[in-house]
């Protein structure tokens, strides 16, 4: 059985919406290490499932942040994946309450974390 990769290459710059979700204070007194890869694995997981579900693709995890892409966002008159962009934006926001419902239950610390996004090569 073979796992599906998937590999971005670019050959030529285009223009993008390019999105960065960045943990603020990462967990220091964590010092279990199957709690870390929870705690990473809870969030990782949920943000990783809500970009894909706005049709992003995943670029880069940054350890403490994670990098991704809008590749519909190529066509500047498209609004609807720009509407994509902040929709999914938007959504990771609200997604803060139920990560940090999850690691209550799993006695990890809460956490923050920022978006930003961009447009252009």
């Amino acid at each position: 059985m073979s796992i599906p990769t998937e590999e971005i290459c670019f050959i030529r710059s285009e223009y993008y919406c390019i999105c960065l979700v960045k943990i603020i204070h990462p967990p220091e007194n964590i010092q279990e290490s199957d709690a870390i890869r929870k705690y990473y694995s809870i969030i990782f997981n949920t943000i990783v499932s809500i970009a894909r579900s706005f049709d992003a693709k995943i670029v880069k995890n940054l350890g403490d942040g994670l990098v991704c892409y809008f590749p519909k966002t190529y066509n500047p008159t498209d609004e609807s994946a720009f509407k994509d962009v902040i929709e999914c934006g938007l959504t990771i926001i609200a997604a803060r309450h139920i990560i940090n419902t999850k690691f209550c239950e799993e006695k990890l610390p809460t956490i923050n974390y920022r978006i930003s996004a961009d447009y252009g090569k």
